[in-house]
């Protein structure tokens, strides 16, 4: 990148001394040039540093925001657990309502009454946890708010591109540098601009 801005002064010289017919800049004066443009790149780098510990910053909220995802699965399987040990404490229930149907035919209708109202209040319990499991952040909600950080990175690109923009218009102004480096440098990515 150095390399071309000297060439591109060196280029610039040729032509003003054409024009002037003034003395050759000396290489201080070539480098002093230099040296300011190095300064701008400084204060460029600054800011991607700081776009850098931002994003970086929300990054770790998001990883925090797992944390939290991972701890409700957690609170989940515990959930789980306890269900388990219900249908651990189901099951003994049922093999003694085996041994009561086998063992008196008369008493059939108000077993599987008692069957029923233990299922309904299983189902009621298994909706409760369907009710809980539809609460927990879903791969559709990290996905809208990293679409959010994306789109706040865009914003912040265009500003920057803005500043470009208004550079490269006072450096063509100044006469440092052509039009046809102005397409050339408005031409370049991340957000062209095509010549009309």
């Amino acid at each position: 990148m150095l390399l071309l801005i000297i060439r591109n002064l060196s280029k610039l010289n040729v032509k003003f001394m054409a024009k002037n017919s003034k003395p050759e800049p000396s290489i201080k004066d070539v480098l002093n040039a230099v040296n300011g443009l190095d300064k701008r790149f400084t204060g460029l780098e600054k800011q991607f540093t700081d776009l850098s510990d931002k994003t970086d910053k929300r990054f770790n909220s998001v990883d925090k925001r797992f944390n939290s995802v991972d701890k409700r699965f957690d609170d989940v399987d515990k959930r789980f657990d306890d269900v388990d040990k219900r249908f651990d404490d189901v099951d003994k229930r049922f093999t003694g309502l085996d041994k009561r149907i086998d063992g008196i035919k008369a008493g059939n209708e108000e077993i599987l009454s008692a069957i029923n109202t233990y299922s309904e209040e299983n189902d009621k319990h298994l909706e409760k946890i369907d009710r809980q499991l539809t609460k927990m952040i879903d791969r559709d909600y990290l996905d809208e708010k990293n679409a959010d950080l994306r789109g706040d990175l865009v914003v912040i690109m265009r500003k920057e591109d803005v500043k470009v923009k208004k550079l490269v218009d006072i450096l063509q102004k100044r006469r440092v540098i052509s039009a046809e480096e102005v397409k050339e440098i408005l031409s370049m990515e991340p957000f062209p601009q095509l010549s009309a």
